[in-house]
């Protein structure tokens, strides 16, 4: 079962693998494009920074130049 300090995780750990295996929540893979926190939370490049602001504030490029030149 592990330490005392880590039974919270573990009980968490097969608490989520049992309601998967019952078909009561489904666990799926996201990408990282798709993590909004990302954006706020990781060094990005220039393209990497437009594409984030593209995929979850829906700016066009025109918009981008507006945001920040304007």
């Amino acid at each position: 079962m592990g330490t005392k300090r880590s039974k919270h995780i573990d009980l968490r750990y097969h608490y989520t693998r049992e309601t998967a295996a019952l078909g009561i929540i489904t666990i799926d893979g996201v990408s990282s494009l798709e993590i909004a926190a990302d954006g706020f939370t990781k060094i990005l490049n220039s393209d990497g920074f437009n594409r984030f602001l593209r995929y979850h504030f829906s700016f066009g490029e025109s918009s981008l130049y507006n945001l920040f030149v304007l």
